[in-house]
């Protein structure tokens, strides 16, 4: 109930996104339990215009981030559907936005692997303490198709 009543006292913007967030983080989460990560990415960009050169809007950057974590504690998502949502969130509103993935072996010598979101080089979703670990992929941003 208080979760309900902390939800309802938002402004309707914030709201909104809050719930929009959550949406998409479930829809993201079954997406990639049913299609391949590059193909569901490409598919999603086409819908989106491309970035404007423009300097970030940090307000809509930082309330979008805001709304993708407390989305993901309500209703959970590992690292790659929360980048995948503030990628879309962002785009979707013209902001230039860099999906970021990156392994490290853990402690048991395993392969750990992170996905992350940045804003003009600041990981803006998926800051982990440790980031530094992590052994960066190239860019994942894909080239503008014509149809």
């Amino acid at each position: 109930m208080k979760r309900l009543r902390q939800l309802l006292a938002l402004p309707a913007t914030s709201r909104n996104l809050l719930l929009k967030s959550a949406f998409l983080l479930l829809i993201a989460r079954l997406a990639l339990a049913c299609f391949p990560f590059e193909a569901l990415r490409k598919r999603a960009l086409r819908f989106f215009p491309p970035p404007n050169a423009n300097a970030p809007d940090w307000l809509r950057v930082e309330t979008v981030a805001w709304a993708v974590d407390r989305a993901a504690l309500a209703v959970g998502g590992a690292c790659l559907p929360q980048a995948l949502v503030g990628e879309w969130l962002l785009r979707r509103s013209g902001q230039a936005v860099e999906l970021r993935v990156g392994v490290a072996k853990d402690s048991e010598g395993k392969l750990d692997a992170h996905a992350w979101l940045e804003v003009d080089g600041r990981t803006i979703i998926g800051a982990l303490d440790e980031m530094s670990r992590y052994a960066t992929f190239p860019s994942l941003d894909i080239p503008p198709t014509g149809s």
